[in-house]
């Protein structure tokens, strides 16, 4: 029925207030348990997600995956959910039925056509060098950097030891192997240092992919950054490609080993049965020993290789027996990262296998030799990491060699009982901590970090998960961010906020503040919120917008302050969002409303994983313990000097947001006068400072937002010692006004108004008024002035991209850092 949707109904959709959070709780709070996003491509799903957190949710397709397959897909992820399904409806008209299974293995046979791809064209007539590579056809020098590229094109149909059953199979890690040590052949350099799996690759089924192999020039030490990139090869013209490895290439001149023992297997070997390799040993010291060898049809590609990648990946399956402790078991082991990767000789077939663990969870050291026991290779660790899975795809499994495995997806986790504040959390928790002493008590918080932590990423236990690393380091993203939060939430009973893990780094630092929160909770049981927080709430709430924003900067003058002279020694930890081997990197600086941090970078950054590195400064203050800055000066010196520990003589780029720009400015100014020239200063719908001080209307409506933030985070943000850190940097950035810089500066302009302040008198939408008085470089972007980094992120990166593209050719910057 559309006779409702009148001018006066449209009227009414466009000047209030949506009320989305509140109608999905509303859903909850009836019992469904299950949203579906009946859409090409999803934008409420993670809403849904973080305020339903105990429900099913998906979409229907997804943007470039808009096909049947994706469908199905989300089909499926209902069904283990628990949601009802009508298979076979679903499949009606398909021809689909049921199938028995055999009860035997299919015995296989093939007969490939032995096609060299690599020299399927005359490279040499477009100008580059034949890559003599089965996986690469091409290699191109850098004219301006000792640096070297190497492309390929690469397909199931192509290589047979790839080909799957009519479906898409993984590239195994072990062809990330063979093109690093093959593009350290083109350099010089004899050691893989470091090799580190990013992004699965994916080869279709009747389509081939395009790959990348860049390798950098050496540093003053000698040492080589590569990485592995891929991209569909029907992919339109600028579409990002995909970091799938990095690594790190030297010149070591390490000696050939010797294999040791001539005897094998070596006396005192147990023998032990297994089908997945030709022969397997234990030793009685721990030690695993195997022999493994390429299939009949694979030989004779063999010596086209340095090391056949089915053959290398036979030897990792020898290695999951040292992991395991059981050849046999239906755990799946998939290694990640390599360290110190030396080929001693090329083209073997077949191979003695050497395997020992170093004393590190899931991780192994393999040495390689010939059947004359000469050596082969040597790798000093391979680290194994366990994919929450019992059950791999028959259809994959290679002879002679081991599985290479279809894509193995993450199982649906255990529904958990969402437990609200003040909740007794996990049971016994509370008693355990309240017998303990301060240090134990942080001991055992960081246990159940760990152990949660472990859980989203599918490691085999907490010991896996090391308390030193940044959990950015440890693979997390912004959505297992968020899983882990919720976790810990039901585990504590506090109510902890989405951005816990980009304020709190690292599992200690986490467990730190976990204690600190359940200690204030304790305290606090039964007693109403007062001080700061409740008179600021209350301001807000009877419309005194002004007045509560009084209220936090007279308060923010009995906070500890520091001064230009201390700075350098108050600088939060820098968080790492992406990473990438191109230059410049991007340095971003949150806004500074309450509510603000790294984590409002975090869609913003995802353009750029796997190209550049981006790392967010967070602004000093907004945790307890923390002083603000006294002034503008101070901040500034703060940052330039963290800029210049961390960044070194690399090109960078300085991003900020809102307010956070305005500061990004005061620190590009000051850096210049340190001698110290960014790339570039880029402004995200950055007001000039006196506009928005001057505009109440625009005040209250930003605090709206950062109200409605807060409830979507999870609540208890807007707490003492964030209200008056806001209220801080709203008295020093009032008093400051921008000086000219010389650094090329991008203005990106939100083209939307935002929502207004629910305790406003009209429900209007404002529009934040965007003249920067000083040089620049405009562009508009869809969104509003919260949106552009949130639900419009992309669209703001890819801007973003292209005008530093455009600046790096003026300035001369290449990829790789280098001053052209």
């Amino acid at each position: 029925d559309t006779e409702a949707l009148d001018a006066g109904y449209w009227y009414r959709n466009l000047r209030r207030t949506v009320r989305f959070e509140d109608a999905v709780r509303a859903l909850a709070d009836q019992d469904h348990t299950a949203f579906v996003e009946v859409s090409p491509h999803p934008v409420l799903a993670m809403s849904i997600q973080d305020t339903a957190e105990d429900a099913a949710v998906t979409g229907t397709l997804r943007r470039d995956d808009g096909g049947l397959d994706r469908f199905l897909t989300s089909l499926g992820e209902l069904w283990v959910h628990g949601v009802d399904v009508d298979w076979a409806q679903a499949f009606a008209g398909t021809g689909s039925h049921h199938t028995d299974l055999p009860t035997y293995a299919f015995q296989h046979r093939h007969y490939w056509l032995t096609v060299d791809p690599s020299t399927a064209g005359d490279v040499g007539a477009v100008g580059v060098l034949p890559a003599e590579h089965p996986l690469l056809g091409a290699a191109v020098d850098l004219p301006e950097a000792e640096g070297v590229v190497l492309t390929g094109r690469l397909s199931a149909q192509a290589h047979s030891w790839l080909a799957g059953e009519g479906g898409s199979v993984l590239l195994p890690a072990t062809a990330f192997v063979e093109l690093a040590v093959h593009a350290g052949d083109q350099v010089g350099c004899d050691t893989v240092a470091e090799l580190t799996l990013r992004e699965p690759l994916v080869l279709p089924a009747r389509r081939a992919v395009q790959l990348r192999v860049r390798v950098t020039e050496a540093d003053t030490e000698g040492r080589r950054v590569f990485g592995v990139h891929s991209r569909a090869e029907d992919a339109l013209p600028g579409t990002p490609w995909a970091c799938n490895a990095t690594g790190l290439l030297v010149r070591a001149g390490a000696p050939v080993p010797q294999w040791g023992p001539a005897a094998w297997p070596p006396a005192g070997a147990a023998r032990v049965e297994t089908d997945r390799v030709d022969a397997l040993w234990r030793g009685a010291d721990g030690e695993v020993f195997a022999e493994v060898s390429l299939a009949e049809g694979q030989r004779v590609e063999a010596a086209r290789y340095g090391l056949h990648p089915a053959l290398l990946d036979a030897a990792v399956e020898a290695a999951r027996c040292t992991a395991d402790g059981d050849a046999d078991t239906d755990r799946l082991l998939v290694p990640t990262a390599w360290r110190d990767i030396v080929l001693h000789a090329v083209g073997a077939e077949r191979l003695r296998v050497r395997i020992s663990g170093d004393g590190r969870p899931e991780g192994v050291s393999v040495e390689l030799a010939d059947p004359s026991g000469a050596a082969v290779a040597s790798v000093r660790l391979v680290t194994l990491t366990a994919l929450d899975t019992a059950e791999s795809d028959p259809a994959s499994e290679r002879e002679g060699s081991a599985p290479v495995r279809t894509v193995v997806r993450r199982p649906v986790p255990a529904r958990r009982t969402a437990v609200s504040a003040g909740d007794a959390g996990e049971p016994g928790l509370a008693v355990r901590l309240a017998g303990l002493a301060e240090d134990e008590q942080v001991r055992v918080l960081t246990e159940l970090v760990q152990a949660e932590a472990a859980a989203v990423l599918g490691l085999p236990g907490p010991d896996a998960v090391e308390t030193r690393r940044g959990f950015f380091e440890l693979g997390f993203n912004s959505l297992m961010a968020m899983e882990l939060r919720n976790r810990l939430n039901a585990a504590t009973g506090l109510r902890l906020p989405a951005s816990l893990l980009f304020e709190h780094t690292r599992p200690a630092a986490v467990a730190a503040h976990l204690r600190g929160e359940l200690t204030r909770a304790s305290a606090a049981r039964g007693q109403a919120p007062g001080g700061i927080e409740a008179m600021f709430r209350q301001s807000f709430a009877e419309g005194r917008h002004v007045a509560g924003n009084e209220l936090i900067m007279a308060a923010s003058r009995l906070r500890d302050a520091f001064d230009v002279a201390s700075a350098a020694g108050h600088a939060p930890e820098p968080v790492p969002l992406a990473t990438g081997a191109e230059r410049p990197r991007l340095f971003c600086l949150p806004a500074v409303v309450a509510t603000a941090g790294p984590q409002q970078y975090a869609r913003f950054a995802e353009r750029f994983r796997g190209r550049r590195d981006v790392t967010v400064l967070p602004q000093p203050g907004y945790l307890p313990g923390e002083p603000i800055p006294a002034d503008m000066a101070a901040l500034a010196e703060l940052h330039a000097q963290t800029l210049r520990r961390i960044a070194g003589e690399e090109p960078f780029v300085l991003v900020g947001h809102s307010a956070g720009g305005q500061i990004a400015h005061a620190v590009t100014a000051r850096l210049e006068t340190l001698g110290i020239q960014p790339a570039a200063l880029v402004l995200l719908d950055v007001p000039w400072p006196a506009d928005d001080a001057e505009n109440a209307e625009v005040g209250a409506a930003m605090l709206g937002v950062a109200f409605d933030r807060e409830r979507k985070l999870g609540g208890g943000i807007m707490n003492d010692v964030r209200l008056t850190a806001m209220g801080g940097y709203h008295r020093l950035l009032a008093d400051w006004r921008p000086e000219p810089v010389r650094t090329p500066t991008l203005l990106v302009r939100a083209t939307e108004p935002m929502p207004s302040a629910s305790g406003a008198q009209e429900d209007d939408p404002v529009m934040l008024r965007i003249d920067w008085k000083l040089g620049h470089t405009a562009r508009d972007v869809p969104g509003n002035h919260f949106s552009i980094v949130e639900d419009h992120a992309g669209d703001t990166a890819g801007v973003v991209e292209e005008w530093l593209t455009e600046v790096t050719v003026i300035t001369g910057i290449t990829a790789n850092g280098a001053a052209g």
